[in-house]
């Protein structure tokens, strides 16, 4: 077992003192594998925050569920008992605390809220255990931390991978999909670009009524026309020196 796999076997547990049953657990893991695959670069407080938030997003197993899962009986059955009748942040306060041995400030970041706050969950929650089971409530802290530390977590560990990869995979096909199209797009671009720069610019005809270019005029013309300007232009001095 490699780290990554023993980080995931943990973060089960934990999720299973939260949830009360394997597979809200597993659904827990596998949503905290999504927003991060490398558990190993998570801090300790990270991976419990997102192991509380995650935790509160899926349906928990009812107390029987819960019971008959862990193989309980007597005091400590009637603890996981109470503890469903605890409302959630008091839950998540005395997990982390009496079940996972945390103190008040990694609890409180675990929970992201303040050491007051996480003190007073913690202390609501013992009040109730305690004014529920009496004198149990402390001799059977030790019984539902053990049935939780042996509980097997191959079956849901195996699900999670099973889950996870199918994820993964999809990711990567729609990755694949999204750079297959942006290329096609790229080069369709491309090609419009070379094909308007290679097309030759097409002759513009006048409008209607438009005045264009004059007409070369005939040889003849240009004669008639050359002489009327040399008569144009001789007129002025003959009429100078008739005067």
């Amino acid at each position: 077992m490699d780290a990554t796999d023993a980080l995931k076997r943990r973060m089960w547990r934990q999720a299973l003192a939260l949830t009360g049953g394997p597979e809200p657990a597993a659904r827990v893991v596998e949503s905290v594998l999504r927003v991060q695959p490398r558990l190993q670069r998570l801090a300790e407080h990270q991976r419990n925050r997102l192991v509380v938030q995650h935790s509160r997003e899926v349906t928990a197993s009812d107390a029987e569920s819960a019971v008959g899962y862990l193989g309980l009986d007597g005091t400590r059955a009637g603890l996981v008992t109470a503890l469903r009748t605890l409302a959630p942040q008091q839950r998540e306060a005395w997990v982390l605390a009496e079940l996972e041995g945390y103190d008040t400030i990694p609890a409180a970041r675990a929970m992201d809220c303040s050491r007051t706050a996480m003190s007073r969950f913690l202390e609501e929650a013992n009040d109730s255990l305690t004014s529920l089971m009496g004198e149990d409530y402390a001799p059977a802290i030790e019984g539902v931390r053990a049935a939780i530390d042996r509980a097997d977590a191959e079956p849901s560990m195996a699900e999670v991978d099973r889950r996870h990869a199918r994820t993964r995979a999809r990711q990567r096909l729609w990755v694949g999909v999204r750079f297959g199209v942006g290329f096609v797009l790229m080069a369709w671009v491309l090609w419009a670009a070379v094909d308007l720069m290679n097309r030759p610019e097409p002759e513009m005809e006048p409008a209607p009524g438009a005045i264009g270019p004059r007409p070369e005029p005939a040889p003849e013309e240009r004669e008639r026309l050359r002489r009327m300007q040399e008569q144009a232009e001789g007129e002025p001095a003959g009429r100078e020196i008739e005067r």
